[in-house]
Protein backbone atom coordinates (compact mmCIF):
# COMPACT_ATOMS: atom_id res chain seq x y z
CA UNK A 1 0.00 0.00 0.00
CA UNK A 2 1.12 3.52 -0.78
CA UNK A 3 1.31 5.84 2.19
CA UNK A 4 0.86 9.57 2.59
CA UNK A 5 4.16 10.01 4.37
CA UNK A 6 3.62 13.43 5.89
CA UNK A 7 1.91 13.16 9.23
CA UNK A 8 0.43 16.59 8.52
CA UNK A 9 -1.31 15.47 5.32
CA UNK A 10 -5.10 15.43 5.28
CA UNK A 11 -7.46 13.29 3.23
CA UNK A 12 -10.53 15.20 2.03
CA UNK A 13 -13.31 12.84 0.95
CA UNK A 14 -15.75 14.46 -1.47
CA UNK A 15 -15.55 17.13 -4.16
CA UNK A 16 -18.91 18.89 -3.86
CA UNK A 17 -19.70 22.38 -2.50
CA UNK A 18 -18.98 21.47 1.13
CA UNK A 19 -15.67 19.83 0.24
CA UNK A 20 -14.80 22.93 -1.78
CA UNK A 21 -15.42 25.08 1.30
CA UNK A 22 -13.07 22.85 3.33
CA UNK A 23 -10.44 22.99 0.60
CA UNK A 24 -10.43 26.79 0.61
CA UNK A 25 -9.67 26.73 4.34
CA UNK A 26 -6.92 24.11 4.01
CA UNK A 27 -5.27 26.05 1.19
CA UNK A 28 -5.31 29.23 3.26
CA UNK A 29 -3.84 27.35 6.23
CA UNK A 30 -1.17 25.92 3.91
CA UNK A 31 -2.04 22.37 4.93
CA UNK A 32 -1.20 19.62 2.39
CA UNK A 33 -4.23 17.57 1.43
CA UNK A 34 -5.43 14.96 -1.02
CA UNK A 35 -8.96 14.93 -2.48
CA UNK A 36 -10.81 11.73 -3.39
CA UNK A 37 -14.17 12.06 -5.15
CA UNK A 38 -16.61 10.25 -7.41
CA UNK A 39 -18.51 12.55 -9.75
CA UNK A 40 -16.68 13.95 -12.78
CA UNK A 41 -18.76 17.12 -12.98
CA UNK A 42 -18.30 17.99 -9.29
CA UNK A 43 -14.58 17.19 -9.58
CA UNK A 44 -14.19 19.55 -12.56
CA UNK A 45 -15.95 22.35 -10.69
CA UNK A 46 -13.87 21.65 -7.56
CA UNK A 47 -10.61 21.90 -9.50
CA UNK A 48 -11.78 25.00 -11.36
CA UNK A 49 -12.65 26.70 -8.05
CA UNK A 50 -9.67 25.59 -5.95
CA UNK A 51 -6.99 24.80 -8.56
CA UNK A 52 -6.52 21.50 -6.73
CA UNK A 53 -6.79 18.07 -8.44
CA UNK A 54 -9.32 15.39 -7.51
CA UNK A 55 -8.62 11.67 -7.60
CA UNK A 56 -11.69 10.08 -9.18
CA UNK A 57 -13.08 6.60 -8.57
CA UNK A 58 -14.35 7.01 -5.04
CA UNK A 59 -12.99 6.16 -1.62
CA UNK A 60 -13.41 2.37 -1.96
CA UNK A 61 -11.19 2.25 -5.02
CA UNK A 62 -8.56 4.59 -3.60
CA UNK A 63 -8.23 2.60 -0.37
CA UNK A 64 -7.40 -0.58 -2.29
CA UNK A 65 -3.93 0.81 -3.05
CA UNK A 66 -3.44 3.55 -0.49
CA UNK A 67 -3.19 3.95 3.26
CA UNK A 68 -5.05 7.03 4.55
CA UNK A 69 -3.24 9.60 6.69
CA UNK A 70 -3.93 10.27 10.36
CA UNK A 71 -6.45 13.07 9.66
CA UNK A 72 -9.42 12.82 7.33
CA UNK A 73 -12.33 15.14 6.57
CA UNK A 74 -15.53 13.63 5.16
CA UNK A 75 -17.72 16.00 3.14
CA UNK A 76 -19.88 13.74 0.98
CA UNK A 77 -23.66 13.53 0.68
CA UNK A 78 -25.63 12.54 3.78
CA UNK A 79 -26.39 9.06 2.46
CA UNK A 80 -22.67 8.25 2.22
CA UNK A 81 -21.37 9.86 5.44
CA UNK A 82 -21.61 6.85 7.72
CA UNK A 83 -20.33 4.38 5.15
CA UNK A 84 -17.34 6.58 4.31
CA UNK A 85 -16.45 7.04 7.98
CA UNK A 86 -16.55 3.31 8.70
CA UNK A 87 -14.50 2.59 5.60
CA UNK A 88 -11.76 4.90 6.85
CA UNK A 89 -11.95 3.50 10.36
CA UNK A 90 -11.48 -0.02 9.01
CA UNK A 91 -8.31 1.26 7.32
CA UNK A 92 -7.03 2.60 10.65
CA UNK A 93 -7.69 6.31 10.23
CA UNK A 94 -7.40 7.70 13.78
CA UNK A 95 -8.94 11.18 13.47
CA UNK A 96 -11.98 12.07 11.40
CA UNK A 97 -13.99 15.26 11.00
CA UNK A 98 -17.31 14.27 9.47
CA UNK A 99 -20.02 16.59 8.25
CA UNK A 100 -23.20 16.64 10.29
CA UNK A 101 -25.40 14.69 10.85
CA UNK A 102 -22.78 11.93 10.53
CA UNK A 103 -25.14 9.39 8.98
CA UNK A 104 -28.46 8.76 7.27
CA UNK A 105 -30.29 7.74 10.45
CA UNK A 106 -29.76 6.93 14.12
CA UNK A 107 -28.59 3.36 13.45
CA UNK A 108 -26.07 4.55 10.87
CA UNK A 109 -24.58 6.97 13.40
CA UNK A 110 -24.48 4.31 16.13
CA UNK A 111 -22.56 1.92 13.86
CA UNK A 112 -19.89 4.54 13.25
CA UNK A 113 -19.64 5.39 16.95
CA UNK A 114 -19.24 1.71 17.86
CA UNK A 115 -16.52 1.16 15.28
CA UNK A 116 -14.67 4.31 16.34
CA UNK A 117 -14.65 3.02 19.92
CA UNK A 118 -13.47 -0.41 18.79
CA UNK A 119 -10.65 1.13 16.74
CA UNK A 120 -9.73 3.63 19.45
CA UNK A 121 -10.23 6.42 16.93
CA UNK A 122 -11.60 9.93 17.39
CA UNK A 123 -14.49 11.15 15.26
CA UNK A 124 -15.79 14.71 15.42
CA UNK A 125 -19.00 16.17 13.96
CA UNK A 126 -18.73 19.29 11.80
CA UNK A 127 -21.06 21.73 13.54
CA UNK A 128 -19.48 24.90 12.17
CA UNK A 129 -22.02 27.27 13.79
CA UNK A 130 -20.15 26.74 17.07
CA UNK A 131 -17.35 28.83 15.56
CA UNK A 132 -19.29 31.77 14.14
CA UNK A 133 -17.85 35.16 15.05
CA UNK A 134 -21.22 36.10 16.53
CA UNK A 135 -21.23 32.99 18.73
CA UNK A 136 -17.67 33.53 19.94
CA UNK A 137 -18.51 37.12 20.84
CA UNK A 138 -21.70 36.05 22.58
CA UNK A 139 -19.75 33.44 24.59
CA UNK A 140 -17.36 36.12 25.81
CA UNK A 141 -20.18 38.49 26.77
CA UNK A 142 -21.96 35.70 28.66
CA UNK A 143 -18.74 34.88 30.50
CA UNK A 144 -18.18 38.54 31.38
CA UNK A 145 -21.76 38.78 32.67
CA UNK A 146 -21.33 35.83 35.02
CA UNK A 147 -22.99 33.10 32.95
CA UNK A 148 -26.30 32.22 31.34
CA UNK A 149 -29.63 32.39 33.13
CA UNK A 150 -31.85 31.08 30.35
CA UNK A 151 -31.93 30.45 26.63
CA UNK A 152 -34.50 30.23 23.83
CA UNK A 153 -34.13 28.83 20.33
CA UNK A 154 -36.26 28.43 17.21
CA UNK A 155 -35.33 25.73 14.69
CA UNK A 156 -38.02 26.35 12.07
CA UNK A 157 -37.09 25.30 8.54
CA UNK A 158 -38.18 26.74 5.18
CA UNK A 159 -40.32 23.76 4.33
CA UNK A 160 -41.12 24.60 0.73
CA UNK A 161 -37.42 24.80 -0.12
CA UNK A 162 -36.68 21.48 1.58
CA UNK A 163 -39.64 19.80 -0.14
CA UNK A 164 -38.46 20.88 -3.59
CA UNK A 165 -34.76 20.19 -2.93
CA UNK A 166 -32.69 17.44 -4.57
CA UNK A 167 -32.42 15.48 -1.32
CA UNK A 168 -33.92 11.95 -1.41
CA UNK A 169 -36.94 11.09 0.79
CA UNK A 170 -34.79 9.26 3.36
CA UNK A 171 -32.77 12.43 3.99
CA UNK A 172 -35.83 14.68 4.15
CA UNK A 173 -37.42 12.31 6.65
CA UNK A 174 -34.33 12.82 8.81
CA UNK A 175 -34.20 16.60 8.29
CA UNK A 176 -34.57 17.51 11.95
CA UNK A 177 -31.21 15.91 12.74
CA UNK A 178 -29.74 16.46 9.27
CA UNK A 179 -30.13 20.24 9.40
CA UNK A 180 -32.10 21.70 12.32
CA UNK A 181 -29.59 20.15 14.70
CA UNK A 182 -27.28 23.07 13.86
CA UNK A 183 -29.42 25.30 16.09
CA UNK A 184 -30.10 22.65 18.74
CA UNK A 185 -26.43 21.72 19.01
CA UNK A 186 -25.46 25.38 19.30
CA UNK A 187 -28.00 26.03 22.06
CA UNK A 188 -26.77 23.17 24.25
CA UNK A 189 -23.14 23.90 23.40
CA UNK A 190 -23.65 27.28 25.06
CA UNK A 191 -26.09 26.32 27.82
CA UNK A 192 -25.02 22.77 28.71
CA UNK A 193 -26.60 19.42 27.95
CA UNK A 194 -30.29 19.00 28.81
CA UNK A 195 -30.99 17.43 32.20
CA UNK A 196 -34.80 17.66 32.13
CA UNK A 197 -36.91 18.15 29.02
CA UNK A 198 -40.60 18.07 28.21
CA UNK A 199 -41.87 18.62 24.69
CA UNK A 200 -45.01 18.50 22.58
CA UNK A 201 -45.08 17.87 18.86
CA UNK A 202 -47.80 17.42 16.28
CA UNK A 203 -48.71 17.62 12.61
CA UNK A 204 -46.97 16.23 9.59
CA UNK A 205 -45.69 17.28 6.20
CA UNK A 206 -45.62 15.08 3.12
CA UNK A 207 -41.91 14.46 3.77
CA UNK A 208 -41.52 14.81 7.54
CA UNK A 209 -43.31 13.97 10.76
CA UNK A 210 -43.80 15.85 13.11
CA UNK A 211 -44.19 19.36 11.70
CA UNK A 212 -44.31 21.48 14.87
CA UNK A 213 -42.65 21.40 18.29
CA UNK A 214 -42.71 23.21 21.60
CA UNK A 215 -40.58 22.29 24.59
CA UNK A 216 -38.75 23.44 27.69
CA UNK A 217 -36.41 22.13 30.33
CA UNK A 218 -33.28 22.58 32.41
CA UNK A 219 -29.67 21.94 31.42
CA UNK A 220 -26.94 20.34 33.53
CA UNK A 221 -25.57 23.86 34.06
CA UNK A 222 -28.95 24.85 35.59
CA UNK A 223 -29.87 27.01 32.62
CA UNK A 224 -33.58 27.15 31.84
CA UNK A 225 -34.31 26.62 28.16
CA UNK A 226 -37.31 26.73 25.87
CA UNK A 227 -37.63 26.02 22.18
CA UNK A 228 -40.12 25.91 19.36
CA UNK A 229 -40.44 25.30 15.66
CA UNK A 230 -43.34 25.16 13.24
CA UNK A 231 -42.42 24.01 9.78
CA UNK A 232 -45.96 24.77 8.58
CA UNK A 233 -45.48 28.50 9.11
CA UNK A 234 -42.83 31.15 8.25
CA UNK A 235 -40.01 31.73 10.72
CA UNK A 236 -36.24 31.29 10.84
CA UNK A 237 -33.44 29.98 13.04
CA UNK A 238 -33.11 32.10 16.17
CA UNK A 239 -31.14 31.96 19.39
CA UNK A 240 -31.66 34.17 22.46
CA UNK A 241 -29.29 34.24 25.42
CA UNK A 242 -30.28 35.81 28.74
CA UNK A 243 -27.82 37.02 31.41
CA UNK A 244 -28.14 39.39 34.37
CA UNK A 245 -26.86 42.24 32.24
CA UNK A 246 -28.36 41.70 28.80
CA UNK A 247 -30.39 39.74 26.30
CA UNK A 248 -28.49 38.63 23.22
CA UNK A 249 -30.32 37.81 19.99
CA UNK A 250 -28.72 35.86 17.14
CA UNK A 251 -31.08 36.09 14.16
CA UNK A 252 -29.67 35.25 11.71
CA UNK A 253 -27.12 33.27 13.67
CA UNK A 254 -24.29 35.15 11.98
CA UNK A 255 -25.43 38.46 13.49
CA UNK A 256 -25.84 39.57 17.10
CA UNK A 257 -28.12 42.14 18.73
CA UNK A 258 -28.41 43.29 22.33
CA UNK A 259 -31.14 44.46 24.69
CA UNK A 260 -30.04 46.04 27.97
CA UNK A 261 -31.96 46.22 31.27
CA UNK A 262 -34.69 48.90 31.58
CA UNK A 263 -34.82 49.34 27.83
CA UNK A 264 -36.94 48.00 24.98
CA UNK A 265 -34.34 48.98 22.38
CA UNK A 266 -32.62 46.16 20.51
CA UNK A 267 -29.35 47.29 18.98
CA UNK A 268 -26.93 45.48 16.66
CA UNK A 269 -23.42 44.82 17.94
CA UNK A 270 -20.32 45.21 15.80
CA UNK A 271 -18.17 42.10 15.48
CA UNK A 272 -15.04 41.17 13.57
CA UNK A 273 -16.49 38.63 11.15
CA UNK A 274 -13.86 38.73 8.40
CA UNK A 275 -13.31 34.96 8.55
CA UNK A 276 -17.04 34.33 8.15
CA UNK A 277 -17.12 36.63 5.13
CA UNK A 278 -14.09 35.13 3.41
CA UNK A 279 -14.89 31.47 4.12
CA UNK A 280 -18.01 29.45 4.82
CA UNK A 281 -19.18 30.91 8.17
CA UNK A 282 -17.55 29.14 11.12
CA UNK A 283 -15.59 26.69 8.99
CA UNK A 284 -12.14 28.28 9.21
CA UNK A 285 -11.94 28.08 13.00
CA UNK A 286 -13.62 24.67 12.99
CA UNK A 287 -10.85 23.24 10.81
CA UNK A 288 -8.16 24.92 12.93
CA UNK A 289 -9.73 23.37 16.01
CA UNK A 290 -9.79 19.92 14.39
CA UNK A 291 -6.09 20.18 13.58
CA UNK A 292 -5.20 20.90 17.20
CA UNK A 293 -3.81 17.94 19.12
CA UNK A 294 -6.65 18.17 21.65
CA UNK A 295 -9.74 19.95 20.30
CA UNK A 296 -11.96 21.41 23.02
CA UNK A 297 -14.89 22.91 21.13
CA UNK A 298 -15.74 20.13 18.66
CA UNK A 299 -18.51 17.59 19.24
CA UNK A 300 -17.09 14.07 19.55
CA UNK A 301 -19.19 11.20 18.24
CA UNK A 302 -19.28 9.69 21.74
CA UNK A 303 -20.91 12.87 23.10
CA UNK A 304 -23.09 13.03 20.01
CA UNK A 305 -24.32 9.53 20.81
CA UNK A 306 -25.46 10.74 24.25
CA UNK A 307 -27.56 13.47 22.61
CA UNK A 308 -29.44 11.14 20.25
CA UNK A 309 -32.20 10.31 22.79
CA UNK A 310 -33.05 14.03 22.85
CA UNK A 311 -33.48 14.05 19.06
CA UNK A 312 -35.43 10.80 19.13
CA UNK A 313 -37.78 12.41 21.62
CA UNK A 314 -38.46 15.21 19.14
CA UNK A 315 -39.55 12.68 16.53
CA UNK A 316 -42.43 11.51 18.74
CA UNK A 317 -45.85 13.09 18.23
CA UNK A 318 -47.96 13.81 21.29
Amino acid sequence: MKNLNSKNSILLVGAGPMATAYAKVLINLKKPFLVVGRGKSSARLFTKTTNHPVILGGLDKWLKNNQPPKNSIIAVNIESLGYSARLLLKHDTKRILIEKPGGLNFNDIKKTAALAKEKNATVFLGYNRRFLSSVLYAKQLVKDDGGLLSIFFDFTEQSSKVASSFHPPAVKHFWLLANSSHVIDLAFFLAGKPKFFRSFSLGRLLWHKPAAWSGSGLTKKNVIFSCRADWRSPSRWRLELYTKKRRLILEPLEEIKEQLPDSFAVNPLTINNSLDLNFKPGLYLEVKEFLRSRPRSLLSISDYLLSLPFYKNLYKTR
